[in-house]
Parts: structure tokens; sequence; C-alpha cells
């Protein structure tokens, strides 16, 4: 909840309790996906990199766009898991930047943000993200990373459109 302009959690202890088995549900079956997870936020990198290394994945963490693009440099990634609104390096800028590499240009791109949907789902998609979810539905976010990284074994082109 926004709650005099900062974000603020608000647990509800019974859904979070039943997401035990949504997690295990998405977790990848034949090999475990590298993920690269930017976030300027720690809060939101514990949380959201908790949620995936709950469901199997290897996740590595950095704190704005610049640092990711220098960790896809210097390692292989499945997918990545970008904020929007960053300093040094927006999220935008992250996935138009990788997506001028030929390199990272199929690369799945997942866009998380506190924004709302109308406003920067779009900008998103026109950055180069192939997804848009709003920060903390672990169920959704866990299903669209499991979407993407199936959709990434198959031609981009074959891939379908931007999803929400």
């Amino acid at each position: 909840a926004l709650l005099r302009g900062r974000i603020t959690p608000i647990l509800d202890l019974p859904r979070l309790l039943g997401q035990r088995e949504a997690t295990a549900a998405a977790a990848p079956t034949k090999t475990q996906a590298h993920i690269l997870l930017v976030d300027d936020t720690k809060f939101f990198r514990d949380v959201v990199g908790g949620y995936l290394e709950a469901a199997g994945y290897t996740v590595a963490r950095a704190e704005h766009g610049a640092e990711g693009l220098a960790r896809l440099d210097r390692e292989a990634f499945d997918l990545v898991v970008s904020d929007l609104e960053m300093p040094i390096m927006d999220g935008w800028t992250l996935a138009s930047s990788v997506r001028l590499k030929s390199q990272w240009s199929d690369m799945p791109l997942l866009a998380l943000s506190t924004l709302a949907r109308d406003q920067a789902e779009a900008s998103a998609r026109a950055a180069g993200f192939d997804a848009y979810e709003v920060k903390l539905d672990q169920a959704s976010l866990l299903a669209n990373i499991a979407r993407l990284l199936a959709e990434s074994r198959r031609p981009r082109a074959a891939a379908g459109a931007f999803h929400a």
C-alpha cells in the first residue's frame, strides 16, 4: 500500500501461508534457471529474490541498470527481472541496452514496478520488456517467469506478444 507517499507492505498471513504451494508448483522442473534481479531497493531485492530462490531459481542481484549490464557482461543469465525507476540507470534504459546487444537480444525481460500498470506498461513494452508485473504479487510473478522461460526456449518470433 502507499501510505503518506511511502510504500508500506501489509502482510496477509493466510495468503502468504497458502503461497508455499504456488511457489512449489512454479519451481523449474528440468534445469535451474539463472535470473538477474535488478532493483535499487534492498527490501525488494530481498523479498523478490527470496521468492525466486524459494522457487528453485539461482538469483544474482544488482542495484541499478548499469550494475546489471556489468553482470550481464560477466555471467550468463536465462532471464532479467528489473525495476523501472532506479538511479544511475533505470530499467527502461537497461532493457533498451539489452535489446541492442546481439548476444542478449533474445533474453526474456520482465519489468517489475510499483507504478500503476496503465502508466508504465506501454513504456516498458516500448523499451523491450516482454512482461510487466506489479511488485509483491508472488504467484503472478512466478507464473510469468515460468512462462517467459518456457517461451525463451522457442524462437523469439514464435514466443508471442507482450504479456502482462
